[in-house]
């Protein structure tokens, strides 16, 4: 009777010690604000760009925060973009799908148009979302990793408090 017991809770002990949580190959997590004309930005992008491991992004929420899990350790050049929150876009992207005349089609029935709260582009691990914040023109610079002059260095585990002050 002891064996039966005591095999199915070495196998457990193994496999909780064996175990980690987070990807191996991207240990950290990052979360910050970005500041323009002193103000919190509320919606659009804050972008991770490795050299050798990707593009990783965050999204701002409408609390002026953003927040991702899984990024690699090292330097990383960093892009803003607001422009997923520009109604503009979203109203032309709108008139298009919806079949011209008549206007833009925000998801009503029939007429093949986009939400006004589609969901965004990369989830937040908190589930907030940037479809509530407010569209601010940035200048185009802030969304070129070459031009940004934006970068951050990663380490492993939190790296909290990260801020990004744009200017014109």
């Amino acid at each position: 009777m002891t064996r039966k017991v005591c095999l199915p809770l070495l196998v457990l002990l193994v496999v909780v010690v064996g175990c980690k949580s987070g990807n191996p190959n991207a240990p950290a997590s990052v979360s910050g604000q970005v500041i323009y004309k002193g103000e919190k930005l509320t919606a659009g992008t804050v972008s991770f760009h490795s050299k050798d491991k990707g593009i990783y992004a965050a999204v701002i929420g409408a609390d002026g925060t953003f927040r991702a899990v899984d990024i690699p350790v090292g330097d990383m050049q960093v892009t803003v973009d607001t422009e997923m929150a520009n109604p503009e876009k979203e109203k032309k992207a709108a008139e298009y799908k919806g079949g011209g005349g008549g206007g833009p089609k925000y998801g009503k029935a029939g007429g093949g148009g986009v939400s006004k709260k589609a969901a965004p582009l990369s989830p937040r691990p908190d589930g907030a979302s940037s479809a509530e914040g407010k569209y601010v023109k940035i200048p185009s610079k802030y969304s070129d990793p070459a031009k940004s002059g934006l970068t951050a260095k990663i380490t492993a585990g939190k790296n909290d408090g990260l801020e990004f002050k744009l200017t014109d």
